[in-house]
C-alpha cells in the first residue's frame, strides 16, 4: 500500500516542492547579485519553502532561518535568531565559534531531548534593549566572511508590535546596510504592517529591498504535481475534480495538500475521484476542528456573524453593495465596515487588494455548513 504522499504544514524541498518557475527564477537572481528582498504573500503560501528550495539550488550560500512569527520581546528575537544561526552550525567546530562570537550575550550549549542534537541558547535578561541586538548581526557579520551568507527572518511584520518597535527597526537597519557579504530575505503575510515597515518614506526600510510577491501556483503545473501524487496510490482524477481541490482551498498550496491528504486517507486504490469524495474530505478536515471552530465564532456579535456568514456564501468583493447588505441583513455599511474590521483584528479575514478573503478555507467551508 502507498504511504500518503502530501506534506502539508512543514518546508518543503526537492521533488516535493511544486516548481514555481517565475518566482525561484527572480529570488535566485536576488540571491546573486545580493539583493535585500521582501517576500510578500499570504499564510501558507509556501514563501519559506521557496526561500529553502532557492538557496539549495546555490550551494556556494549558506542559509540561516529564523521564524518571527508571534515574537514577544527582543529577547525572544534574540533568541530566535541565534537558534536558526545554531541549526545552520553543521559541526561543533563551528558551533563553538559561533559561541564564542556570541560571548557577549552569554549563551549555553543545550541538547535536544530527542536527537541529542546541541544548539546554542541565550541567558535570561539577554538583548534586554534595541542597541544589544548588535550582538547578533556582528555574528551573522562574522559569519559571513570568507562566504555568502543569506538570513531569512520570516514572518517580519511582528517584529513592528515589539516595545520600542521603531528605534529596534532602525537599529537592525542599520547594521545589515553594512554587511555587504549577507543576503537578507524578509518575508511576511500581512500586507498592511509590511508596506509600513517597507514602503512608508518614513521607514529607516524605505525604498531598501527588492520586493517579490509570491501568490497561487500555476494552475497546470499544481494540477500535475497532484495528479502524480494520486496515481501513487492508483487514484485517478482529472482536470475538474482538481480545480474543484484548487478552488475549495483557495489554491493556497498549503491548504491544498491538506486536502488532498485528507482525500487520500477517504479513498482507496483504483478509484475515480469524485465530487462526493471531495465532500467527505472537507467533512473530516472540518470534523476534526469544529471545537476550535465553534470557539472562534462564539464571542461575535450577531452582526459580526451575519458580515462573515455572508462573505462565506457570496465572496468577498464589494461588501457594501446592494446584494451584500440584502443578503447578511445589515442595513448600514458603516455596520458591514466595523464587523470586517473587526474580523480582519481577530484573523478570521483579510483584505486581499479589497477583496475579503478567508485566513483558513475550511473554516469558511465549516461557516458555509453551519
Amino acid at each position: 500500500m502507498a504511504i500518503n504522499p502530501f506534506i502539508f504544514g512543514r518546508i518543503v524541498t526537492g521533488e516535493d516542492f511544486c516548481p514555481r518557475p517565475d518566482a525561484e527564477r527572480a529570488l535566485r537572481s536576488c540571491l546573486a547579485t545580493r539583493r535585500n528582498t521582501l517576500i510578500l504573500g499570504p499564510r501558507r503560501v509556501g514563501k519559506s519553502s521557496l526561500i529553502f528550495q532557492s538557496c539549495s539550488a546555490r550551494p556556494v550560500s549558506r542559509l540561516i532561518y529564523a521564524q518571527l512569527w508571534a515574537v514577544k520581546s527582543l529577547e525572544d528575537l534574540a533568541a530566535r535568531m541565534v537558534r536558526g544561526m545554531s541549526s545552520a552550525a553543521a559541526t561543533p567546530s563551528m558551533l563553538q565559534r559561533l559561541g564564542g562570537l556570541l560571548a557577549s550575550l552569554r549563551p549555553k550549549i543545550e541538547f535536544d531531548p530527542v536527537t541529542g542534537a546541541p544548539s546554542l541558547t541565550l541567558a535570561a535578561g539577554m538583548a534586554a534593549s534595541p542597541r544589544e541586538i548588535h550582538g547578533v548581526f556582528d555574528a551573522l557579520e562574522s559569519l559571513s566572511a570568507g562566504g555568502r551568507l543569506v538570513v531569512a527572518l520570516d514572518e517580519f511584520q511582528d517584529v513592528a508590535l515589539l516595545p520600542d518597535a521603531d528605534a529596534l527597526i532602525g537599529e537592525i537597519r542599520g547594521r545589515i546596510q553594512r554587511q555587504s557579504d549577507v543576503t537578507y530575505l524578509f518575508a511576511g503575510s500581512i500586507r498592511h504592517r509590511l508596506e509600513g515597515l517597507f514602503t512608508h518614506p518614513g521607514s529607516p526600510f524605505f525604498k531598501a529591498v527588492e520586493v517579490l510577491e509570491v501568490g497561487g501556483l500555476d494552475d497546470a503545473l499544481f494540477r500535475n504535481y497532484l495528479r502524480e501524487r494520486f496515481e501513487r496510490g492508483k487514484r485517478r482524477t482529472d482536470d475538474a475534480f482538481l480545480d474543484s481541490v484548487l478552488d475549495t482551498a483557495d489554491r493556497i498550496p498549503s491548504d491544498v495538500q491538506q486536502l488532498c491528504s485528507s482525500l487520500w486517507e477517504v479513498t482507496r486504490e483504483k478509484q475515480t475521484l469524485g465530487p462526493a469524495d471531495l465532500g467527505a474530505g472537507i467533512g473530516r478536515l472540518i470534523a476534526g476542528r469544529r471545537g476550535t471552530y465553534e470557539a472562534m465564532v462564539h464571542p461575535l456579535t450577531d452582526i459580526q456573524m451575519r458580515v462573515l456568514r455572508t462573505v462565506a456564501r457570496r465572496g468577498g468583493q464589494e461588501p457594501q453593495s446592494r446584494g451584500f447588505i440584502e443578503e447578511s441583513g445589515v442595513r448600514l455599511p458603516a455596520s458591514i465596515k466595523r464587523a470586517l474590521l473587526r474580523l480582519s483584528e481577530l484573523e478570521m479575514l483579510f483584505n486581499d487588494r479589497g477583496i475579503w478573503r478567508f485566513f483558513d478555507p475550511f473554516f469558511r467551508a465549516w461557516i458555509r455548513s453551519a
